[in-house]
């Protein structure tokens, strides 16, 4: 900014006072300009960091999402598996129970006469 002021006062010296006003409010002009950039490129910048952070999270949110589905998945399968287990043991107890009756049917028919 002061390497801009000593620039403008050597062009102002060998400007009549309209050009130098006219010079002076084009410099102001060119720093306001300058400021409003500086501030717009932060924006810009703030706007595609909380962006690329909605992205992330996103992504996390469907990871966690088809986490939880890969879960439900599993207790599904595991209570399949179970149930099938139950119906295994439900039916090799009635196997034993059919083969206990059988045995003792077998012994009655060799002990009655």
């Amino acid at each position: 900014a002061r390497q801009m002021d000593q620039q403008l006062r050597k062009s102002c010296a060998s400007l009549n006072n309209n050009q130098c006003e006219k010079l002076q409010e084009l410099a102001a002009n060119a720093t306001e300009l300058g400021i409003k950039s500086n501030d717009l490129i932060t924006v810009y910048s703030t706007m595609q960091h909380l962006s690329n952070t909605m992205s992330t999270m996103s992504n996390e949110y469907q990871e966690i999402v088809a986490n939880y589905q890969k879960i439900k998945d599993t207790e599904l399968e595991s209570a399949f598996h179970s149930n099938q287990i139950q119906v295994f043991r439900n039916a090799k107890i009635k196997a034993y129970n059919i083969t206990q009756n059988l045995k003792i049917d077998y012994q009655n028919q060799l002990s009655t006469p």
